[in-house]
């Protein structure tokens, strides 16, 4: 038992040893490099020269001259150069986001062979041959532009570089740099040295006279230590080109749109006038499913459900509700469908009976999709024949072409307001690729609502004008940040969001009826009216002459979507009970209360009938402060231009 005691503490203070030991190893090697330790590493950089010219439009030239020390076999180095920049930052006590596009350009290398590819925001630069393998001293040259833009500072521009950037995968002996300028500037730089957001300067001394900028290092530089310079300059320091003025231009394109759509309404949709001809009864030749259509001009679940009480009330079918479990339905087929009955409705009542003539609704469900499918299909078909269309076909492609272009306007105009900022239209494209889609998403759902409301009512329409709205506003202050970043917060976008809403609003309602459409149409609103306003003894003289007239507009009703009202205007006038739908037992037979049983009866046939299977299935860094227009808390590796570096 001692023994092994002996044994474990021997081995613990070993490992302690060992710790500590590597533990001050490592601090040595990062934070007190020798260069008897550099002759350790696989490499190093001997000399690292960065030589920068600063131009009065604010481009950066920028020529490296590397020596690598090659301790083990290497093809060469690979150096990146970030193109895109995000930057957090806090400027008069306010936090600011930043995002800039500096592109890199004019690359050429000296040394070796290279190759330069851009991926993920960076130019990529691979020196040396995958082929060739090197040793002992190498020398390089790399020399490239980097073009800067206003940086959009409302007090004051700087330069803001990472001298050497803190991804740098190797230590450097030498580290040598100059800054030239463009004019003269009184105020002295800020320098930070050492890892990543390090507020110090650990490493550089440096010397400004005003126009050019000088620095060395004083030890040797570990690697993943950067070197960054911070200059606070006037707010008209540099002279940047003058970006394209797209704001004017796509405000006008905009308006014009509006205009064109404004024109296109008034041709391709705006109806001819309607005449609403008084009816007592349904068309003849017209089934319930097609009056439903022709209301709404849409197909839906409650037009072909319909059916099943018109075809009931036609002594076609029987309808069986169980009097405790009011979901438990059956049909009861009485006797063939007529053949005079359009082809899809015939394959819809088919198809209900297909397995007998005594069906329950319950049986049906997960099973009868497709068949209920087909029939919307059909339904909506049937009115696309020429002579039966109920929109004029010039105005569908106009809703068409508006339903398009109406985002895509828009969103060439965002676009080109951010490559104005930019500078670059696919980095414009990606930093508003959600805003665009957004743009998209709304524009369609806002057409579509619109465009399946127009027969409902005002308050309807206002309550969906009002939802419309308030996602309009919290979709406008969502992206409003990014608009301001781009500098897009203007009245040119303003004017531009007014025409984009009046060319949607244009292509909702931009589906004219044709001569049929209208006069049809004129016969169903009709019904509808007199079914609202119907007077009492007119109803009654329709009962006396035919004791089954409510039945008769009973379905017409239910897809106009006034049965309530055809069943109350009932309620006081004796009505037989009807021999086709069997129920709950009534003392005294009621229209309203029949029909509210009605109602839910088609309700859960409809959720039956239509009820699917459910499928199952086993880089800029640091951050900014600054306070009264000022500017202070910048750091080490978190500035512009630099590059990772590195042996391969």
């Amino acid at each position: 038992m001692i023994k092994h005691l002996r044994k474990a503490l021997v081995f613990v203070i070993v490992f302690f040893f060992m710790m500590t030991t590597n533990a001050s190893s490592t601090k040595a090697l990062g934070q007190g490099l020798t260069p008897q330790a550099l002759n350790l590493r696989n490499l190093y950089y001997k000399n690292f020269i960065n030589d920068i010219n600063i131009l009065d439009d604010g481009t950066y030239e920028v020529q490296l001259q590397i020596d690598v020390q090659y301790n083990t076999p290497h093809r060469g180095i690979f150096f990146n150069i970030p193109e895109e920049y995000e930057m957090d930052m806090t400027i008069d006590n306010q936090e600011v986001y930043g995002k800039y596009y500096f592109p890199v350009s004019e690359i050429s290398v000296s040394g070796d062979e290279y190759q330069v590819e851009s991926s993920d925001g960076f130019k990529n630069i691979r020196i040396g041959n995958p082929d060739r393998y090197v040793t002992g001293l190498k020398s390089y040259t790399i020399s490239y532009k980097v073009t800067t833009q206003d940086k959009r500072l409302e007090h004051f521009d700087l330069v803001y570089w990472d001298i050497l950037s803190a991804d740098v995968q190797v230590p450097i002996e030498n580290l040598e740099f100059s800054i030239r300028y463009p004019k003269q500037i009184e105020q002295a730089p800020y320098l930070y040295s050492g890892p990543m957001g390090s507020k110090g300067n650990d490493y550089i001394d440096f010397n400004f006279d005003g126009t050019m900028l000088t620095g060395t290092n004083h030890k040797i530089i570990p690697n993943f230590t950067g070197v960054t310079v911070e200059h606070i300059l006037p707010i008209d320091y540099f002279s940047y080109p003058v970006p394209p003025n797209f704001g004017l231009t796509g405000m006008l394109v905009m308006a014009l749109g509006a205009l064109m759509a404004y024109f296109a309404f008034l041709k391709f949709g705006k109806d001819d006038i309607l005449t609403i001809v008084p009816n007592t009864r349904p068309m003849p030749g017209y089934s319930s499913a097609q009056i439903g259509y022709i209301y709404d001009n849409q197909a839906n679940n409650r037009d072909i459900i319909s059916l099943i009480i018109e075809w009931a009330s036609k002594g076609y079918l029987r309808i069986i509700q169980d009097e405790e479990n009011k979901n438990a339905i059956e049909l009861e087929k009485l006797r063939e469908i007529d053949t005079s009955y359009p082809d899809f409705e015939q394959q819809f009542f088919n198809n209900l009976f297909r397995t007998g003539d005594d069906v329950s609704i319950s049986s049906l469900r997960n099973k009868f999709h497709n068949y209920l499918t087909k029939a919307l299909t059909s339904l909506t078909l049937y009115f696309r024949h020429p002579k039966r269309r109920l929109k004029q076909a010039s105005s569908t492609l106009m809703k068409v072409l508006f339903t398009i272009l109406t985002p895509l306007l828009f969103s060439i105009y965002i676009v080109l307001r951010g490559y104005q900022f930019f500078l670059h239209l696919g980095f414009s494209f990606s930093f508003l690729i959600i805003l665009i889609a957004a743009i998209f998403i709304f524009s369609f759902i806002f057409i579509l609502i619109f465009s399946l409301i127009q027969h409902q009512s005002n308050s309807t329409k206002g309550v969906v004008a009002v939802f419309f709205l308030v996602a309009g506003v919290l979709l406008f202050l969502g992206f409003s940040s990014r608009l301001k970043l781009i500098g897009a917060l203007d009245y040119y976008t303003i004017i531009a969001m007014g025409s984009f809403i009046i060319m949607l609003f244009a292509a909702s309602f931009m589906d004219k009826r044709t001569a049929y459409g209208n006069e049809i149409l004129g016969h169903v609103l009709g019904l509808k009216q007199f079914i609202e306003m119907a007077e009492k003894e007119e109803l009654e003289m329709l009962v006396y002459d035919d004791p089954e007239y409510f039945y008769e507009v009973l379905p017409y009703a239910y897809v106009l979507g006034v049965s309530d009202i055809w069943s109350k205007q009932f309620e006081n006038i004796a009505v037989p009970e009807p021999s086709w739908y069997q129920g709950p037992s009534y003392t005294n037979f009621n229209t309203y209360y029949f029909m509210r049983n009605l109602e839910n009866t088609m309700a859960s046939t409809t959720n039956t009938l239509s009820s699917v299977p459910v499928q199952t299935s086993g880089r800029g860094g640091g951050g900014w402060s600054s306070g009264g227009g000022g500017f202070g808390g910048g750091s080490s590796g978190g500035g512009f231009g630099g590059g990772s570096s590195g042996g391969w």
